[in-house]
């Protein structure tokens, strides 16, 4: 008899002693083995080809856009410019579009400046749509917030997780950390407790695949600190991390990146002082670092002509657990605003429209973007905070 697929030696062997009917039984049975061997083999094939393929990075941009936080200011919402320029100071930039946006102070507005990032045309051009994953949110809580506390407060998320739903392909688990701060007296009047109250930083778990490559699952997180009281935002930052490391554990092999407006500089230096080499590092950054956190773009642009060593007080960051493959820092953009010309509308909310024009065409009309920093890359949009982009893996 000869060899049908799938059949060795010792099966012929054996068959050419058994009886007829049987022989004809284990003839077939070899022939749909065989078939059902064929037929998965394709899929073997993809799934080993699927294993072998380069992992995607994860491209990450943080900004906090100032677009409404406990205070939102009317006239800055009914302006779109500022909106629009951030789209267009984000897109502007080399490599692909970012998979992901992390953005701060878009309480009301998040919709808005999502909806300004789909209309720019390189946006448009590489087929990414953008869509709010994780909204923001404020409530009057009472009960625990990072401990017991007694009586009614407010609880604030104004912060969003916005992706790019061509390269995200799936969206798991999701949450918030809940921080104890304070935003100041001039919020009592939501807060009800001085300005004390609960800061939710919003986390989600996703997949990103770029075509040809295999998926990267990354923790992502999007945190606003509040800003009064260094303890607590020391406090505020090393809890919502121990969190992050927490549900890390059970999932070692993803990315992890904790990102944007921490409301606390680096180093322990005097208000507005330039970032150095070798400071003394806060609490919550040296708390970082231990639990194997890079900030990404000091450690691809310490010094140079993008280098954040000399730049004036930086409290926005990219951490990531994982590899930086690289990252931009709009050092131009803060530049100008700490050194050259710090606008009052920086430090304060308008109440007049009139007033918010004022200011606006006098920076464009007076300021400086600083040595190094042509007018080109400056292209103002209304925020008192740069933009941070990096990709990891």
């Amino acid at each position: 008899m000869p060899l049908t697929a799938g059949m060795t030696l010792g099966h012929a062997t054996s068959l050419s002693a058994m009886p007829a009917a049987q022989v004809r039984l284990a003839t077939a049975e070899v022939r749909e083995t065989a078939t059902a061997a064929l037929r998965t083999g394709p899929a073997r094939v993809k799934s080993i080809a699927a294993a072998t393929r380069p992992p995607s990075n994860v491209r990450v941009a943080v900004a906090n856009v100032r677009e409404g936080a406990v205070i939102r200011p009317p006239t800055d919402l009914a302006d779109a410019d500022d909106r629009r320029a951030f789209g267009r100071r984000l897109f502007n930039g080399a490599g692909r579009v970012p998979d992901v946006v992390l953005l701060q102070e878009v309480l009301g507005t998040a919709r808005a400046v999502t909806h300004s990032l789909n209309q720019h045309t390189k946006a448009r051009r590489s087929g990414a749509r953008y869509v709010v994953a994780v909204a923001p949110s404020r409530s009057q809580d009472s009960g625990p917030c990072a401990g017991a506390r007694s009586g009614s407060y407010m609880s604030l998320r104004d912060s969003a997780i916005v992706v790019n739903s061509n390269t995200v392909t799936q969206l798991g688990s999701r949450g918030t950390v809940r921080t104890w701060g304070r935003w100041g007296p001039s919020a009592h009047k939501r807060t009800g407790r001085s300005g004390y109250g609960c800061a939710e930083q919003p986390w989600t778990r996703l997949s990103v695949q770029q075509a040809g490559k295999s998926p990267r699952t990354a923790l992502v997180a999007s945190v606003h600190v509040a800003p009064n009281g260094v303890l607590l935002k020391n406090r505020a930052i090393v809890r919502t991390h121990r969190t992050l490391d927490a549900m890390h554990r059970r999932t070692p092999r993803d990315l992890v990146v904790l990102a944007g407006d921490f409301n606390l500089t680096r180093c322990i230096a005097a208000a507005g002082a330039p970032e150095t080499r070798g400071c003394a590092v806060r609490q919550g950054h040296r708390s970082l670092q231990a639990a194997n956190y890079r900030d990404a773009v000091r450690s691809t642009h310490l010094t140079g002509s993008e280098g954040v060593v000399g730049v004036a007080r930086r409290i926005d960051f990219l951490y990531v657990k994982g590899v930086v493959e690289e990252s931009w820092f709009d050092r131009c953009y803060l530049a100008y605003h700490v050194k050259r010309f710090p606008c009052a509308a920086s430090r304060v909310v308008f109440g007049r429209q009139l007033s918010f024009w004022a200011c606006d065409r006098r920076s464009r009309r007076f300021g400086s973007p600083g040595a190094g920093c042509p007018a080109e890359r400056y292209q103002r949009y209304y925020s008192d905070h740069p933009l941070l982009l990096g990709s990891a893996r």
